[in-house]
């Protein structure tokens, strides 16, 4: 019986290991070939537009499709940088986590504040990559139904494990949850599901606290997977 339960932990961490290698290959090929590609694409029509008359029909039409290589080229590194940021794999969970709220920052002019306590240290690629991502869809849902004025983002490096807590200021959950609940199927508030079940795959528990117009707080504890020396 034992054996059989090391097998299939064995053949688990392969399929993972698996899929992080997929995810970074398919990172790296959408930011260096198509993103340079689309690039190259925009360095050619800046040359071939200088050859038409400014106001013309022709130059209109090299305008309006600079623009939408531009487009492409930002949804095609915004879409990478989802898929596997590399700052995640070269630095660590806090400097991805930064570099997101940043992002956010930038793009959404909205307040993201990040808090990071205890010994910050790199973990399994696994652990790091479920951890960004709880707070990637935390902040997708604060963004998008919370109607928050601020969201702060917590990592803390604790002797129980690594715990993170997205938080905003937003509407909250119309039905309200009393206290910290753990999340299940069906729970209002979307993408909470598909949190959880990630947070389980990798050992973690998965929590939520929200009240009607006061906010939502979203907190994870994963445990420490130390990374592997090369």
């Amino acid at each position: 019986r034992k054996v059989r339960r090391l097998r299939a932990e064995v053949k688990e961490m392969r399929r993972q290991a698996t899929s992080i290698k997929e995810r970074d290959r398919l990172a790296r090929e959408l930011h260096d070939d198509v993103g340079h590609a689309i690039t190259t694409a925009i360095f050619g029509l800046d040359s071939k537009t200088e050859a038409f008359r400014t106001g013309s029909a022709e130059h209109q039409a090299m305008v309006a499709a600079r623009e939408v290589l531009v487009d492409c080229a930002d949804h095609v590194q915004e879409f990478a940088f989802h898929i596997r940021p590399r700052v995640l794999a070269g630095l660590g969970l806090v400097p991805a986590v930064r570099g997101l709220a940043r992002w956010v920052r930038e793009t959404t002019s909205m307040p993201v504040e990040v808090v990071v306590a205890g010994d910050v240290r790199r973990l399994g690629e696994e652990t790091e990559l479920t951890a960004f991502r709880v707070v990637q869809d935390a902040l997708t849902n604060a963004l998008k139904l919370a109607r928050a004025t601020l969201i702060r983002i917590s990592v803390a490096y604790t002797p129980f494990g690594l715990e993170v807590e997205v938080r905003d200021d937003g509407k909250g959950f119309a039905a309200g949850l009393a206290g910290r609940a753990t999340v299940e199927r069906g729970v209002s508030g979307q993408g909470l599901a598909g949190m959880r079940e990630r947070v389980q795959l990798a050992g973690g528990v998965f929590e939520v606290d929200s009240e009607g117009g006061v906010g939502t707080a979203i907190w994870t504890r994963l445990p420490f997977m130390e990374a592997r020396p090369c």
